[in-house]
């Protein structure tokens, strides 16, 4: 072949890599990449744009430069059902889905329903998942069999350990003797394989640096496809972990000092996409998986001027912060007073992607017209429900929020330095609130608004109704041996 032979060939190769790299490049660019941020029991009020006094210029600016959800809010106020909302669309009641998965529990999500990641992979993403996952410890449950390509993570919350001095499984008993069922050992998994599997505090206190790291090298990759990354801190859940070099740094105490390393930590994602030039087209979402604890004091956070905390239907229970930021198409400011929750966020991103998603069964709906234009979708009421009574507690409509008798627990004494406090059960009748001028559930409406009430009511019964006619069972893994859970079986 000669010299100009070659050359033609040559100019072939590189014009047909251009066009291909060209083409690769455009269809990446015409799918947003997208970053779910979960935290794990942070309060509305931890925040610096929620009013905390700990600094947060990062989750700030992300807020600033996007939309604030104003009342978003998650389909129920604790880990594991929340999260099972997040993934699916549904209200975890659809499948029956516990309310806290623990280490002897054989819940998984069924397979049947088909998760955001598998969604997202078929139409092209890669699927990555870095934090806490609490949505069952089986290989057959582990996000590896719902959808996501890569893992790293632990498979519960970080106190549910022997070390966790709260847990009464974990004190002695009554004569003094070793406790005789404590908190397995909780492992670090690398896909559905035990990279460390005896999780101790020293290993806890690196978690959010390390899930950060994570995401990223993900996002760092000479990218020829577009990312989903669901970064699910799991912090600032008790036990509160920091790393040496956020140890005391606020001066507000630990708990101040976790939220500033998850700030910081957000500032390193947000750096990291501008620096590989996919900022503008990478859609954020960020908020948490229920309330704070607040039950535990100072090591947990703050409701704001809201009632109540996790584990209740109750505003400070269920009412999150909620940010969305994506420069190419949410206009920075953007203030967004309609009531939105977790459910919204499958629904919404099959949207952009795909009319027509995939599970027959969808609780959510597209939010992105109001976020975008301020035009109501449709109004849909949201339901309330406590997976330990199965009872549905309340109804949202517009800006009415009705509760149906039920018992809830009260913090009568908050603890100090990760030493839990005390709790009463109290009840409530029939109550009714007006959200948009009482958001702190103080004055019961219930004797003036008989017309509202009837309506919420009646609402409530029908979709209790549907609920039951729809209602899949969750998966149910079988152990085969007596390992402890958290390690490969």
């Amino acid at each position: 072949m000669n010299k100009f032979s070659i050359f033609i060939v040559s100019v072939f190769v590189l014009t047909t890599s251009a066009m291909m790299n060209s083409s690769q490049a455009q269809t990446v660019q015409n799918k947003p990449n997208i970053i779910l941020i979960f935290l794990d029991d942070a309060g509305y009020g931890d925040l610096g744009f929620t009013g905390a006094q700990t600094p947060t210029p990062n989750i700030d600016l992300l807020a600033e430069k996007g939309a604030k959800l104003n009342q978003f809010y998650v389909a129920q106020a604790a880990c594991s059902s929340s999260r099972a909302a997040l993934l699916t669309g549904r209200y975890p009641n659809r499948f029956d889905f516990p309310w806290v998965l623990n280490p002897s529990s054989p819940h998984g999500l069924p397979q049947s329903i088909i998760t955001l990641p598998e969604f997202l992979k078929s139409k092209g993403y890669s699927t990555s998942m870095f934090g806490k996952w609490h949505l069952g410890d089986h290989p057959d449950a582990l996000p590896l069999a719902h959808g996501f390509d890569e893992y790293l993570g632990i498979p519960y919350s970080g106190d549910m350990a022997r070390y966790n001095p709260n847990a009464e499984r974990n004190q002695p008993d009554e004569n003094g003797n070793p406790p005789s069922n404590p908190w397995p050992d909780i492992a670090l998994y690398e896909g559905n394989n035990a990279r460390i599997p005896d999780v101790l505090p020293e290993h806890q206190k690196n978690f959010t640096r390390e899930f950060t790291d994570r995401a990223i090298n993900v996002i760092n990759r000479e990218q020829t496809e577009p990312f989903f990354i669901y970064l699910a801190y799991n912090q600032p859940h008790v036990m509160l972990y920091t790393s040496d070099a956020f140890d005391g740094k606020t001066g507000l105490g630990l708990y101040s000092d976790v939220i500033s390393e998850i700030d910081y930590s957000i500032g390193r994602v947000k750096q990291a996409l501008k620096e590989n030039g996919t900022d503008e087209n990478t859609l954020i979402i960020f908020t948490s998986d229920n309330g704070p604890w607040r039950v535990f004091g100072n090591h947990a956070g703050s409701t704001g001027a809201f009632r109540e905390e996790k584990g209740t239907s109750f505003e400070g229970g269920s009412h999150m912060f909620g940010v969305m930021n994506w420069p190419a198409r949410i206009k920075a400011g953007s203030v967004v007073d309609e009531p939105a929750m977790t459910v919204d966020i499958y629904k919404t991103i099959a949207s952009l992607l795909d009319e027509n998603h995939p599970n027959d069964i969808m609780d959510g709906r597209n939010i992105m017209p109001f976020i975008e234009n301020n035009e109501l979708t449709s109004a849909e009421p949201f339901a309330y429900y406590f997976y330990r009574e199965r009872m549905l507690e309340a109804m949202r409509y517009g800006d009415w929020k009705f509760y149906f008798p039920h018992t809830y627990r009260h913090v009568t004494k908050e603890g100090n330095d990760g030493i839990r406090g005390e709790y009463v059960m109290l009840t409530t009748d029939y109550a009714l609130y007006n959200m948009s001028s009482d958001p702190g559930e103080m004055h019961n409406l219930v004797d003036e608004y008989p017309d509202i009430v009837n309506m919420l009511s009646r609402m409530g019964h029908k979709f209790e109704s549907t609920l039951a006619e729809n209602r899949t069972k969750p998966a149910q893994h079988q152990r085969k041996s007596k390992k402890m859970a958290g390690r490969v079986e």
